[in-house]
């Protein structure tokens, strides 16, 4: 593995680390036992703010610090890999959101009849879908297109669909410090996801991909210490983790030809062109008279 992409998973883990601690005080903290309500202009809501921005800052230096272009390999499937220990890390963690879907699908279909009840039963149907989408990705080399498009939407169909059902449940909460920072980790993962379908779509953003997905896998550590359920919890984990191995993939991978190999078919066609010369011949004398 290259130092740039230890960078990038220190800073993710890191980082999330002490997010996850500062947002633990957080909630610990700041909220009246009385009113729940928060308090305002506190010291830690100012320094995981800071921390915040400054995890983001360290990453968008990492993700400058990529050159050139992904090879044609990582364009076809960014989820496989021919390294064992990687592929079986890929395949754990796909199992994981699945594991993680039908757990909230068990949950939606145990829980009271209701609209509400109906959505989250969808949205647990398309946590289904991602988690078996994330299982033919890390288990399959080679791939349809229109095959590898769906499987790589289906995730952002998700997320986006998880944004509206987490809004519509704390929409009356008045305390937005409370669901804000899981509303950012479900919107950083849909510009992650987005990113990634791009390269099966046939339009890949190298940079933009590695810091989305870099910012998604630290967001979904910082929230793992608000109050929601584990399955979503879970849900956010596995695949922002997946998503943090994507993009030191891309970080590692390989760049375009040099100047020099470009030009060198160039220099040879030259090369081989013949190259006439013509000589100045004396004039014929002339027959006399």
């Amino acid at each position: 593995m290259h130092k740039e992409s230890r960078n990038i998973i220190a800073v993710a883990l890191i980082g999330g680390a002490f997010s996850f601690f500062f947002r633990w005080l957080q909630n610990t903290a700041i909220f009246d036992p009385e009113t729940g309500l928060a308090q305002r202009n506190s010291a830690i809501s100012w320094l995981l703010i800071l921390l915040c921005i400054a995890v983001a800052l360290v990453q968008l230096v990492l993700t400058n610090r990529a050159r050139g272009d992904v090879s044609a390999q990582a364009s076809e499937n960014l989820f496989y890999t021919e390294h064992k220990l990687l592929h079986y890390l890929y395949v754990l963690l796909a199992g994981l959101t699945a594991l993680a879907g039908l757990l909230f699908f068990i949950g939606a279909l145990r829980s009271e009849q209701g609209a509400r009840d109906v959505l989250r039963i969808i949205l647990a149907i398309l946590a289904l879908g991602m988690g078996a989408s994330l299982l033919c990705l890390v288990c399959k080399k080679t791939m349809d297109s229109a095959a590898r498009c769906l499987c790589c939407a289906v995730p952002v169909l998700f997320n986006c669909f998880w944004l509206i059902v987490c809004y519509k449940d704390n929409a009356v909460d008045p305390v937005i410090w409370r669901f804000c920072m899981q509303i950012l980790a479900i919107v950083a993962a849909i510009l992650a996801w987005y990113y990634i379908a791009g390269f099966a779509f046939g339009s890949p953003k190298k940079k933009h991909t590695i810091f989305a997905c870099q910012i998604a896998a630290y967001l979904s550590i910082l929230v793992l210490s608000d109050s929601f359920r584990r399955s979503e919890k879970l849900l956010l984990l596995a695949p922002g983790l997946l998503l943090l191995l994507v993009a030191t993939r891309l970080a590692e991978s390989s760049e375009p030809a040099s100047a020099q190999e470009t030009d060198a078919p160039q220099a040879e066609a030259d090369e081989s062109l013949p190259v006439e010369i013509f000589e100045e011949t004396p004039d014929a004398p002339s027959d006399p008279e």
